[in-house]
């Protein structure tokens, strides 16, 4: 059990890891000067979502189909309530 326990934090880690670098490979290191508090703050969004990701596919053995529908239901949440990005009017070539 106990080594069953630390495989999962490790499979956490790796997966937020993997995303800090993506986000990071869009962003650019300089951003890092720019926005020094943004690292902890993805790191924490990321942590929080692959652990409760995690649990789900643990406790409910959700298929493939399953992690789509959950994941799909989290980001529109997020663009919903955090970013806000659902209720901008449509841009046509980024002019309103």
């Amino acid at each position: 059990m106990d080594f069953e326990l630390s495989n999962r934090w490790e499979i956490v880690l790796v997966a937020t890891g993997f995303n800090l670098l993506f986000e990071y490979s869009m962003r650019g290191v300089n951003n890092l000067l720019v926005q020094p508090v943004l690292p902890f703050i993805l790191f924490t969004a990321y942590f929080t979502y692959f652990t409760m990701l995690e649990d789900l596919i643990v406790r409910y053995r959700l298929k493939d189909y399953l992690l789509i529908v959950v994941s799909f239901f989290f980001g529109t949440v997020y663009v919903c309530l955090v970013s806000g990005a659902a209720f901008t009017p449509p841009l046509v070539l980024g002019i309103n």
